[in-house]
């Protein structure tokens, strides 16, 4: 997966169970304003590879700004914010060929519209 920042497997994180591509700490904290901000909050639900304070520690020592903010194990209204949000990744941002800022807000101005008229 090309982006405008980079590759997948350099800054980029692969689900294993969705197959998707997010961003890693190690690409978004090379950015401003994240690589100065007094807190960063990175929501993560609980999977193996990010929960309990093992991971809270191991993420403190490497971004001590980062607060990771664990999702409630039993809350299912998260699946449709997740659901709604995997459906942008995959119909609005992929692929990646924008080229501009604006032309990414007018897609996902188009795309809101669009799910607005025909969600139930």
């Amino acid at each position: 997966m090309e982006s405008a920042i980079g590759s997948a497997g350099v800054g980029w994180d692969e689900s294993v169970t969705s197959g998707m591509y997010w961003p890693s700490p190690l690409l978004v904290f090379s950015f401003e304003p994240y690589a100065s901000a007094h807190r960063v909050f990175w929501v993560v639900d609980n999977g193996s590879s990010h929960r309990g304070n093992r991971s809270a520690e191991r993420v403190r020592k490497r971004w001590p700004n980062l607060v990771l903010v664990h999702v409630p194990l039993h809350a299912s209204w998260l699946n449709q914010v997740e659901i709604y949000f995997s459906v942008i990744q995959r119909k609005v941002l992929a692929p990646n060929d924008f080229t501009s800022l604006a032309e990414v807000a007018e897609r996902l101005r188009a795309f809101e519209h669009h799910y607005e008229k025909t969600a139930t």
